[in-house]
């Protein structure tokens, strides 16, 4: 609605909280995969915290 973003697609994954959203981003499991995809083109990743009701 505002910014300009205008993103060709929009990908959404889930964790059961904002630190384990950061541990896996940290996890040496997570490191091979990021160095793929950081390698395969340009891309932004942000981290939102989100409610849980």
């Amino acid at each position: 609605m505002e910014g300009g973003w205008v993103p060709p697609r929009v990908v959404v994954l889930e964790f059961p909280s904002y630190e384990k959203a950061e541990e896996f981003y940290h996890s040496d499991h997570y490191k091979p995969i990021l160095a793929m995809r950081l390698k395969a083109g340009k891309s932004k990743a942000i981290l939102v915290d989100g409610y849980s009701g």
